[in-house]
């Protein structure tokens, strides 16, 4: 029973707050003479016979996106969601880095369980993911971006052997010039070697951009090894180089 005065009776918020899954309390509201109206428990006293009701919002919630390096394109960044809406978290084709293939979000830093793609409407709680990369061993597609390789060759007294690799970058269209290195007892050898070419789009193992550098072991360099006559000079002059061959269909696989 409650003892009507003219100056109305205060009354208490409900302790504990009410609690809705995916909801925020926005507070309690009566019919002001057709409108709503919010009740400050500070303030507000009951004057007469009245109804109050509990008004809830749908929760917002925030994400971190843990990159480790990589950049995800201006407009494709997920910051936080909405309970009943989720969010779609950036995919392949919306973060780079350089010389990595991104390979999924994942809910913990040790990469367990199975990439996540979005989040669901049904999520209730701030969430962090972290970017997982693997470093290119062979050319891919990243957009407009062409990756190529650049093979190095020294002569080993009985042709060309692969010395080392390198992975570079570039744009469709794009002409492309090796840089020569440096190797103690080897010369350049320009005549022999492919170092320019013009990237373009990749449809099939052809189409990738090999450049080809030869090195030619020095006078000296050679004076102290074996030599093995006539045929040695030959396979200088028309070199068979030993290749290690990338694993070309790997480009088609950029999801992975």
């Amino acid at each position: 029973e409650v003892n009507w005065s003219k100056d109305g009776v205060a009354l208490t918020a409900p302790d504990p707050v009410p609690t809705n899954e995916g909801h925020s309390l926005d507070g309690w509201y009566y019919d002001n003479n057709g409108t709503e109206t919010k009740w400050n428990f500070d303030t507000d006293k009951v004057k007469c016979t009245m109804t109050l009701k509990a008004k809830w919002e749908l929760s917002t919630y925030s994400v971190t996106l843990q990159t480790d390096g990589g950049t995800i394109a201006s407009g494709k960044e997920v910051t936080g969601y909405t309970y009943g809406t989720g969010a779609v978290l950036p995919t392949a084709d919306d973060i780079t880095r350089e010389g990595y293939r991104f390979d999924g979000w994942y809910a913990d830093s040790s990469f367990s369980g199975s990439p996540v793609t979005e989040i669901t409407g049904t999520d209730t709680e701030n969430k962090t993911f972290y970017a997982k990369w693997t470093k290119n061993t062979t050319p891919i597609i990243s957009g407009n971006t062409i990756n190529y390789i650049v093979e190095h060759y020294k002569t080993d007294g009985s042709g060309y052997t692969l010395a080392e690799t390198e992975h570079s970058a570039g744009k469709t269209g794009d002409t492309v010039t090796a840089t020569p290195k440096t190797y103690e007892g080897f010369t350049y050898n320009p005549a022999i070697s492919t170092a320019s070419g013009t990237l373009k789009k990749i449809s099939g193992p052809e189409d990738i951009v090999t450049l080809k550098l030869y090195y030619d072991m020095n006078a000296d360099t050679e004076q102290e090894s074996t030599d093995n006559g006539p045929e040695e000079k030959a396979d200088r002059e028309n070199p068979s180089p030993v290749v290690k061959k990338p694993l070309l269909y790997d480009l088609y696989r950029t999801g992975r």
